[in-house]
């Protein structure tokens, strides 16, 4: 779930590849007003300055979800389709864009025995090159176990949700080594 703070607007993802816009005139009063089916599995929702969001997407069900059969989609804020690029990540589970605008993905291959998940980061130039077509080159930024959620700090940085029971916090000194 993506609510936008400041408005009745709320956006879901789910594991059939759809993305869904609900809104009304309050937050208790809100209808289906928009959807859009990006592929086999749609999970992780980021918002976009323009109003819409960012969409991690899948084909291939669950094994080319697993072998990174993936890709970012942004949507206009009636779910309309701006701009897409391949990814090739394993098990994108989680998207956030922090106040750099830079939008961070979460990866790992859900092997519970031996995890391998890894966060990633695409900065501003490289989403204005997905806006121009380009294949996104994200930027590994930090190894983990299952990453999966993620949430953008106001102070900057992120959180970083681990199915296995951490949270990371990535700020500061560390991003801008990883980032450098």
């Amino acid at each position: 779930l993506l609510p936008l703070p400041g408005s009745t607007r709320l956006y879901a993802s789910d594991l059939s590849g759809r993305v869904f816009l609900f809104d009304g005139p309050d937050r208790f009063r809100l209808a289906l007003v928009a959807e859009r089916k990006l592929g086999d599995f749609a999970l992780g929702l980021a918002p976009d300055p323009s109003g819409g969001v960012w969409a991690a997407a899948s084909s291939g069900g669950e094994a080319g979800w697993k072998r990174g059969e993936s890709r970012l989609v942004r949507l206009g804020p009636g779910l309309e389709p701006l701009a897409e690029a391949k990814v090739g990540l394993p098990c994108i589970n989680g998207l956030c864009l922090d106040i750099e605008g830079a939008l961070w993905l979460a990866s790992s291959d859900f092997d519970l025995a031996f995890p391998d998940g890894i966060l990633y980061r695409v900065g501003p130039p490289g989403l204005r090159a997905i806006e121009a077509g380009s294949e996104a080159r994200p930027q590994a930024i930090l190894s983990g176990g299952l990453f999966n959620g993620l949430f953008a700090l106001s102070g900057g940085g992120v959180l970083a949700g681990d199915t296995l029971g951490a949270i990371y916090r990535v700020e500061g000194r560390e991003l801008a080594e990883a980032s450098g």
